[in-house]
């Protein structure tokens, strides 16, 4: 059954063509942020250290959302996570979750050990430990992870 419905479902690479072709060129007038701002705006993750650089193995707080709240949603991951925090962190606020974010630079969620500049890096392996360590310790109704297979 599945097999048939994908058949019969429209191929997106002609769909995106469609579209791409019915464009009229011009950007909407209500794109926030405007593009001039695009480069300086950064989300609260970046902007209050929450994203760990390379080298780091702390785990900061990164609380957002409703502190208070018993329904705790914890972001889990490398950058590819920490690009989901903005709409993560919106719907915490609109629900009254409470959101915990943990992301590192370049550190998979996997239990093993990755190269990374051409060595192991033992930074991910500790922060990760840490991280899940964590996670545990806050009993979450819900984990969004995402990471990326890319070098």
């Amino acid at each position: 059954v599945l097999a048939q419905e994908l058949a019969g479902a429209p191929d997106p690479q002609a769909r995106l063509a469609e579209l791409l072709a019915a464009s009229s060129g011009s950007l909407p007038n209500n794109l926030a942020p405007a593009l001039p701002k695009v480069k300086s705006s950064r989300s609260a993750v970046y902007r209050d250290g929450c994203h760990v650089d390379y080298d780091s193995t702390r785990n900061p707080p990164c609380v957002y959302g409703n502190r208070a709240s018993s329904r705790t949603v914890v972001l889990f991951g490398d950058s590819h996570a920490a690009q989901w925090f903005p709409a993560l962190q919106g719907l915490a606020t609109e629900r009254g979750w409470k959101l915990v974010s943990l992301t590192k630079a370049s550190c998979k969620v996997a239990g093993v050990t990755i190269v990374n500049r051409h060595k192991p890096y033992t930074a991910c392996d500790t922060w990760r430990s840490n991280a899940v360590a964590r996670i545990n310790a806050l009993h979450p109704a819900l984990v969004v992870v995402s990471s990326s297979d890319a070098g």
